[in-house]
C-alpha cells in the first residue's frame, strides 16, 4: 500500500492524505471520540490493522486522564506510517498529544489553549504553511479562538475566532475550499442545536457559506469531514448525523451547499448517529468516504466508494463478552458535605478483557464507608453500558477522607477515596457564581465594591437578589404608606433574595437625616419572611414636617 503524494492532491482540498498501512496501526477511532477503557495508567486508544480489522496495539496519550479522548489519524512525522493526534474531551484540559501508532510512544505533546480550559478540545491536520509537514488546528469547544500549530516547530501560526457558539464544542473540518492558499475551516453545529453546517475563510473569518445539513428540528449535532473523495480534483464536504439521528450521511459543495449525496450507512432505525471520515480505506490511492456507527450500536466501521456508494469492506471495532465488572469512567469529586458532587460519577459496565458491554442495564448502587452517608440518587440503571449519576453526594465530616463503593449483581465492584469540605458560605457562594476567578479580588468582588457603577454596592446587590455586573436600579426597595385610623405612616417594602440568609436587615427611621433610629420604639414590622420585608414608621406623617425611611445591611459576625 503506497502512501500518496501530497502535491497530487487537488489544491483546492488541500488535505494531505496519506494510507494508513498494512499491519502498521490503522486508528479507526478517528472518526470520533475513542472508546473509554479505563485503567490504572489513563484511557487507551485501541489501534487495528486497516485491512484485517484486527487490534494491534493501545497507546496512552494522556497518563492518568481516564475520560474520552478525540483522535485523528494521519503521517505527521512523514514517515510513511499513520500517526495519532489526540485531544482530551470534556474535562481533559487542553492537551495535545502526537504518538507512533507502531510503538504507542508519544512523540509530542503540548498545551493548545488557557491551561485553565476544561473543555473538549477538537483537532484537525493539515498543511497549511505548504512544508509538507502536517499542522495542527485545535478548536477548544466554546472558545474564542481556533488555533493553528505549525507542525514542525508546535508554535502559533494562527489564531482566529469563528464567533458561533451554536458551532464551538461541536464537530470541525479544514481545508482551502476557496483556493486562497489559506487553511478554511468547517464547523458542524454541536448537540443541542439546530443541525447548521458552516464554511468560514480562514484569512478573514468571513462565511464563506451556511446551511443545515439535516431538518432544523435535529437537534442532535453534525459531524464533518473534508476531502477530495472520488479523487475527481474537489473538495467535498461529508456530514454524519449525531446521536438521537438516523445514521444518515450527506456529501455537499462547501461553496455553495449543494447536496452531492445522501444515503443511510447503518439501519435505518439506529439512533446512536453516524461518524465520518475521509482517507484511502482500501489503497488504491483513491480517499474514500468512512463511517462509524454511533453509540447504541454496534461498533461497525464500514468504507464506501465514491460516488457509487459500493461498499468497500467493513469491521466491527470490538467484539465483548458477559459483564464482569463495573469501572470508573469518571470519578466524583467536588464533594461538599451535604451537596452533590459538582462531578458526577460515571461507571462503565465492561466484560472481562475491558469492552463497554453496551447491551448491559445493570443497576449501580453507590454506598459510603462508615461515618458518613449518601445524599441524593444513590441507584442508577446503565444506559448502553453506561450508567451516570446526576445529583449525588455524601454528608460527613470535612477533611475526613471516605470510601465510595459502587456495585451490582454479579459484578466487580470498584471503589474510589474522596474527601469533603465544609460547606462554603453563602457570600463565598455568590461571589463565586457572580465573579469567578476575581471571587477574591475585594475591589471587585467586596462588600463595599460597585464593578457595575450602579451606585449600589455588594453586598446590597445581594441582599436583594440583583445582579452586580449589571447596571440596573430595579429591584431596589420601594416607599409607600401605610393608613391606620385616619393617620398614614411611612412604610418600606424590600425583596429579600435567597442567598442572603446570613445577612441582616434592619429599617431606620428619622425626620432630620441625622440620628437614625430602629427597634421597636420606633418602627413596626408588618411583614418578615425569607424573601418579603415590609416594615412602618411609628411615627405619623401628620405629626411631623418630614419622615425618613432607609433600609440597612449588615453581615452576620
Amino acid at each position: 500500500m503506497n502512501g500518496l503524494n501530497p502535491k497530487a492532491v487537488s489544491r483546492q482540498c488541500m488535505t494531505l492524505y496519506k494510507n494508513l498501512l498494512t499491519g502498521l496501526g490503522c486508528v479507526w477511532v478517528l472518526l470520533g471520540s475513542a472508546h473509554a477503557q479505563s485503567s490504572p495508567g489513563g484511557t487507551k486508544i485501541t489501534l487495528y490493522s486497516a485491512t484485517t480489522g484486527e487490534p494491534t496495539g493501545t497507546a496512552i496519550p494522556f497518563p492518568g486522564f481516564s475520560g474520552t479522548i478525540n483522535v485523528v489519524s494521519n503521517d505527521y512525522n512523514n514517515d510513511g506510517v499513520a500517526d495519532i493526534i489526540a485531544s482530551a474531551s470534556f474535562a481533559g484540559g487542553p492537551a495535545i498529544a502526537i504518538l507512533d501508532s507502531r510503538t504507542g510512544e508519544v512523540m509530542e505533546s503540548f498545551i493548545a489553549h488557557n491551561s485553565s480550559f476544561t473543555g473538549s478540545v477538537s483537532v484537525t491536520v493539515q498543511d497549511v504553511n505548504g512544508d509538507d509537514i502536517l499542522d495542527i488546528l485545535a478548536s477548544a469547544g466554546p472558545s474564542s479562538e481556533d488555533h493553528v500549530f505549525d507542525g514542525a516547530k508546535l508554535n502559533i501560526l494562527r489564531a482566529f475566532s469563528t464567533d458561533d457558539p451554536f458551532s464551538l464544542g461541536g464537530s470541525t473540518a479544514s481545508a482551502d475550499i476557496n483556493n486562497d492558499g489559506f487553511l478554511d475551516l468547517v464547523t458542524g453545529a454541536a448537540p443541542g442545536s439546530a443541525p447548521l453546517v458552516k464554511v468560514y475563510d480562514g484569512l478573514t473569518g468571513a462565511i464563506i457559506s451556511q446551511w443545515h445539513a439535516y431538518p432544523e428540528s435535529f437537534t442532535g449535532g453534525v459531524y464533518v469531514a473534508m476531502g477530495d473523495i472520488g479523487n475527481d480534483g474537489s473538495c467535498a464536504l461529508v456530514t454524519g448525523a449525531g446521536p438521537t439521528g438516523a445514521p444518515v450521511v450527506a456529501v455537499w459543495n462547501p461553496n455553495t451547499g449543494a447536496s452531492l449525496s445522501q444515503f443511510m450507512a447503518y439501519a435505518e432505525d439506529s439512533t446512536g448517529g453516524v461518524r465520518v471520515a475521509v482517507n484511502d480505506g482500501n489503497g488504491d490511492g483513491i480517499a474514500d468516504l468512512i463511517t462509524a456507527a454511533g453509540s447504541g450500536d454496534s461498533p461497525r466501521v464500514k468504507v464506501f466508494s465514491f460516488p457509487a456508494l459500493d461498499l468497500l469492506f467493513s469491521f466491527d471495532r470490538r467484539v465483548f463478552g458477559p459483564a464482569t465488572q463495573a469501572v470508573l469512567w469518571r470519578t466524583a469529586a467536588g464533594s461538599v458535605s451535604g451537596a452533590a458532587f459538582t462531578i458526577q460519577p460515571i461507571i462503565t459496565i465492561k466484560d472481562a478483557t475491558g469492552n463497554t458491554v453496551t447491551s448491559s442495564a445493570a443497576a449501580i448502587t453507590m454506598t459510603v464507608s462508615s461515618g458518613a452517608t449518601t445524599v441524593g440518587t444513590t441507584t442508577v440503571n446503565a444506559v448502553s453500558g453506561v450508567a451516570t449519576f446526576n445529583n449525588t453526594g455524601i454528608s460527613g465530616t470535612a477533611g475526613t477522607t471516605y470510601t465510595l463503593t459502587f456495585a451490582s449483581t454479579d459484578l466487580a465492584v470498584v471503589t474510589q477515596s474522596i474527601t469533603p469540605t465544609a460547606a462554603a458560605s453563602a457570600a463565598t457562594i455568590w461571589k463565586q457564581y457572580y465573579f469567578s476567578a476575581d471571587a477574591n479580588d475585594e475591589l471587585i468582588a467586596g462588600d463595599h465594591a460597585d464593578p457595575d457603577k450602579d451606585g449600589v454596592e455588594n453586598l446590597l446587590e445581594r441582599a436583594l437578589g440583583l445582579d452586580p455586573n449589571s447596571a440596573s436600579i430595579d429591584g431596589l426597595p420601594s416607599i409607600s404608606w401605610t393608613e391606620i385610623n385616619g393617620e398614614k405612616y411611612l412604610t418600606l417594602t424590600v425583596t429579600k433574595s435567597s442567598a442572603a440568609s446570613d445577612l441582616n436587615f434592619d429599617v431606620e427611621v428619622n425626620g432630620d437625616l441625622s440620628t437614625w433610629y430602629s427597634g421597636d420604639t420606633h418602627t413596626k414590622f408588618l411583614e418578615n419572611t425569607s424573601t418579603l420585608l415590609r416594615v412602618r414608621d411609628r411615627t405619623p406623617l401628620s405629626n411631623a414636617a418630614k419622615r425618613f425611611i432607609r433600609l440597612k445591611v449588615t453581615s452576620s459576625p
